[in-house]
C-alpha cells in the first residue's frame, strides 16, 4: 500500500513539504540543503533563507557531482576521457562557486546559523541520504523541477528518492 505523503509527491502541481517527527526534543539543529545550479534550487535556497530559524541552527550546502567512473562508462577513447576528467573538474569547480554563494547567503540572512559546504562524489538520490544519515541531520531540503509522472520514470526524481 502506498503511502499518502508518498502519493502527494509523485502527483501533487505544487511543492510539497513532508514532515517526519523529529529524532530529539531540543528542536532542529541539523538541516541539509541539497543544491545544483538550476532556477529550482536557487528558489530553495531563497526560501531556506527568508524563514526564521533557532538560534544556532547548522546548515550543509551540498552539491552531488557523479563520479568520474560513473561517466566512463559509454567513453572508449583516451582523449574523450581526458575531455571528460576536464568537465568534470568544472563540474567541481562551479559547483563549489555555487555552495560558497550560498553559504554566504545563509549567514547573511539568518543570524546565528552555521553554514558550511561540501561537494559530494557520487548519483544525488545516494550522496544525500548517506550525508544526512551521517550528519544525523533533522531536515533535508531540496528543490523540484517539478516533473510530470512519465518525465519521473525516463529520468528520475532526487526529491522523491530522498523523501
Amino acid at each position: 500500500m502506498e503511502s499518502v505523503s508518498h502519493a502527494l509527491l509523485l502527483s501533487a502541481h505544487c511543492s510539497v513539504r513532508i514532515c517526519r517527527a523529529r529524532k530529539s526534543e531540543e528542536g532542529l539543529h541539523k538541516v541539509i540543503l541539497a543544491l545544483d545550479e538550476s532556477k529550482f534550487s536557487l528558489h530553495a535556497l531563497q526560501q531556506i533563507a527568508s524563514r526564521p530559524w533557532p538560534a544556532e541552527t547548522q546548515f550543509v550546502c551540498i552539491s552531488a557531482v557523479p563520479t568520474l567512473a560513473a561517466c566512463m562508462q559509454e567513453y572508449t577513447d583516451w582523449y574523450e576521457i581526458e575531455d571528460l576528467e576536464l568537465n568534470r573538474n568544472k563540474q567541481l569547480q562551479s559547483a563549489q562557486r555555487m555552495l560558497d554563494s550560498a553559504v554566504e547567503l545563509l549567514r547573511h540572512e539568518i543570524s546565528g546559523c552555521r553554514a558550511t559546504s561540501m561537494v559530494v562524489d557520487g548519483d544525488p538520490r545516494e550522496s544525500i541520504l548517506n550525508l544526512a544519515e551521517t550528519e544525523k541531520a533533522d531536515l533535508i531540503v531540496l528543490a523540484s523541477a517539478g516533473k510530470n509522472f512519465a518525465e519521473r520514470l525516463v529520468v528520475g526524481s532526487v526529491s522523491e528518492a530522498s523523501a
